[in-house]
């Protein structure tokens, strides 16, 4: 029994790259939301499916490749997309109203950008700062895409 693999593993996340969905699933809500960057929109679409109780898992007898570049965390924090993405999803995240969370948000990069200039690390303060004001400035349409999904039933 304990070398005896399971058909599938449940999961709170998997790429988009690998993803097999239900008609079921896509009726509810069948669409990326577009004000997010690239690869910003995986963590969106899983929870709201999540939400509406819908089960993720992974089935370890099935192989997809995916040609993507796989990051480090170093290289990550110098590639302003995957940047954009992390403090977008923390923005958009479903867990709080779009008021908590930004006020969160700017709480966490305002001690981030902080410790930059106290350390003088001026140029990561001037990138993190460019990354924090394109978040700001994507607010309104963040707003706009919540409201357009509640009056459609789905929630954002």
């Amino acid at each position: 029994m304990m070398n005896k693999l399971l058909p599938i593993y449940k999961t709170t996340f998997e790429n988009a790259s690998a993803w097999l969905i239900t008609k079921q699933c896509l009726l509810i809500d069948d669409r990326f939301n577009l004000p997010y960057p690239h690869y910003g929109e995986n963590t969106d679409y899983i929870q709201r499916v999540q939400y509406f109780g819908f089960i993720i898992g992974i089935s370890p007898s099935t192989r997809i490749w995916h040609d993507s570049k796989i990051l480090s965390w170093p290289e990550i924090l110098k590639n302003r997309k995957r940047m954009l993405t992390i403090y977008f999803s923390e923005v958009k995240s479903i867990g709080g109203s779009l008021r908590s969370n930004t006020l969160i948000f700017l709480k966490r990069r305002f001690d981030d950008l902080t410790s930059h200039l106290l350390f003088r690390r001026f140029k990561m303060f001037v990138y993190h700062f460019g990354l924090c004001w394109d978040i700001v400035w994507q607010l309104r349409k963040i707003s706009k895409a919540r409201k357009v999904s509640k009056k459609k039933g789905a929630f954002l």
